[in-house]
């Protein structure tokens, strides 16, 4: 037996057990869901909030640092911990005390929408971290600024945070200073934050789905596949490659692992105008979900050669507006 699944029969046991202490013995689930074949990576949310970047709780009572969003449990905030949980509990505004006092915290998931490995996993990580937590006692909450060294709040340290914060980010000049309709520019944000409806995605949170890539039918969606490694859409990059006489590192590809990388090392492609490449990325990935999506709602398949024409009649209308610099790659042909 593998080492998987002998740890989700540890899983499954550690929470049947707990939960079992916690609710009536009707309401626990069954458990012959968990020991299918889904993602164990459990990975949470990408965003990171300022407020936990910037400070720490340390507990006293309990009673104002809030259960899922202060940064109490071992410098880090049960939200980003087990975000799965996080997502299917109710109550998400409790305090740390009113959320430990008689397991409430657990009293808040919902638990007909536990059904995976990885959100078992994620529960009796969270549990074990707050079972082996120091004790509540009386003094009051107290809050720690991490920009410090003593913790101490200071005008100068929040004006220093706000300048280096100021500074220009690689996804601020290859998205949104790149020229290209807002709704691309939101779409390619989107992507790099791995929020786009792909079916991974879906699957996740139990929606129905195609599971496949709509493309290729071979490998199962993602924004990264989509985009980067999906067989039809490598030929659709290849002929933009050729055309343009760049070289967007193609060979370092499958090395990535997230979209945001993918995009970053093609848009950051060496001896390659970085205005008109920045603008040529958005378009190219903006034309491929808009075929996804028609072979999906609408059964309308394209071969690459239809999609990379697509490409150049909507490049054409992108430099009539105002785009300019695509002609500098001179794949899109004269243009009245």
């Amino acid at each position: 037996m593998s080492d998987v699944v002998v740890t989700l029969k540890k899983i499954t046991k550690d929470y049947v057990k707990l939960m079992a202490t916690t609710r009536p013995a009707k309401k626990v689930m069954a458990t012959t869901l968990t020991l299918v074949d889904v993602g164990m990576d459990g990975a949470g949310s990408r965003r990171s909030y300022l407020t936990c970047l910037t400070t720490q709780s340390l507990l006293g009572d309990g009673k104002n640092a809030r259960f899922w969003s202060s940064k109490w449990l071992d410098n880090q905030t049960p939200q980003l911990i087990a975000p799965d949980i996080f997502m299917v509990s109710k109550r998400k505004n409790r305090t740390v005390q009113d959320a430990i006092l008689e397991n409430n915290w657990i009293r808040d998931i919902d638990i007909s929408r536990i059904t995976e490995a990885y959100q078992l996993q994620q529960y009796v990580h969270l549990w074990r971290m707050i079972r082996d937590m120091r004790p509540l006692n009386e003094s009051y909450d107290r809050i720690r600024w991490n920009i410090t060294a003593n913790g101490q709040y200071s005008a100068k340290s929040a004006n220093r945070l706000q300048f280096l914060l100021a500074a220009k980010s690689v996804f601020y000049q290859s998205i949104w200073k790149a020229w290209a309709p807002p709704k691309c520019k939101f779409f390619s944000w989107l992507v790099t934050q791995n929020r786009v409806c792909t079916a991974d995605r879906l699957e996740k949170r139990g929606w129905q789905n195609q599971k496949t890539c709509p493309l290729c039918y071979i490998v199962d969606e993602s924004a990264l596949h989509l985009l980067a490694k999906c067989r039809l859409t490598k030929r659709i990059w290849t002929e933009i490659q050729r055309w343009t006489g760049t070289d967007l590192q193609m060979d370092n590809w499958e090395n990535c692992h997230s979209v945001e990388q993918w995009w970053t090392l093609v848009a950051e492609s060496p001896s390659t105008p970085r205005k008109p490449l920045r603008t040529l990325v958005i378009l190219i990935s903006w034309e491929i979900w808009c075929k996804r999506n028609a072979r999906i709602f609408c059964n309308n398949a394209s071969a690459p050669s239809s999609i990379l024409a697509k490409i150049k009649e909507e490049g054409r209308a992108w430099v009539k507006a105002e785009a300019a610099t695509l002609q500098e790659f001179g794949i899109l042909g004269d243009i009245a």
